[in-house]
């Protein structure tokens, strides 16, 4: 699902943009400079297709789509999360699809060209913390272990994200807060609580607000 990739407030680790052009013409990419401090956790490396490291355009025609990979790894075992970003040259916002695991840190999404012009892209990934979380919820609720520390670290994890959704997402706002309260409330049981977090509808709604600074 594509979607616009204009409001996010801080900036994950992201692999220099490169264009595509439809037509044949020349062209050159905007690289983007990156805050060394960004780099310390998730890696971006071999993006793919890029030309002289972005320095020339790659041909695509109207209705073609662009696939783009790239490896992508981090240090330690959290899960990841990566996004593809597109837009046609001289537009300020980005539009966003999600890059999806192929096995081996490679990570791949495509975009369409809808017409004939420049088009840029780039790659950005950042540890997915509450995905993360899930991971390691799931595993200890299914041996059996006691997780209520774990569960209200859930509840801050949704909370964070609640806090960061705007007050007009009336749908993602109701959906995390009663969430949250579920995974606070040590009278609910264990595995009512891990149900709760575990939904789709979680899933979805805390994605659409994700911390991606790390």
């Amino acid at each position: 699902m594509t979607k616009p990739a204009t409001e996010r407030r801080k900036v994950p680790a992201r692999r220099s943009a490169s264009a595509v052009v439809t037509a044949g013409a020349p062209a050159t990419s905007e690289t983007s400079s990156l805050d060394p401090a960004l780099q310390r956790r998730v890696v971006i490396e071999g993006v793919h297709p890029e030309v002289d490291a972005g320095r020339f355009a790659i041909k695509r025609t109207v209705g073609e789509d662009v696939v783009v990979g790239a490896d992508i790894f981090v240090d330690g075992h959290d899960t990841l999360a990566a996004a593809l970003l597109y837009r046609k040259r001289g537009e300020v916002g980005w539009l966003e699809v999600p890059m999806e695991p192929r096995g081996n840190d490679r990570w791949q999404g495509r975009f369409r060209v809808e017409e004939l012009a420049p088009y840029e892209y780039t790659v950005e990934a950042w540890v997915d913390r509450f995905g993360s979380w899930r991971h390691e919820v799931s595993k200890k609720f299914g041996a059996g272990q006691d997780l209520k520390s774990e569960l209200l670290e859930g509840a801050v994890l949704v909370r964070d994200a609640l806090l960061r959704a705007p007050e007009a997402a009336d749908d993602d706002h109701r959906v995390l807060s009663e969430t949250a309260a579920v995974l606070r409330d040590e009278t609910v049981g264990q595995p009512e609580r891990v149900a709760s977090a575990l939904a789709a509808a979680v899933q979805t709604a805390i994605g659409q607000y994700v911390d991606r600074s790390m």
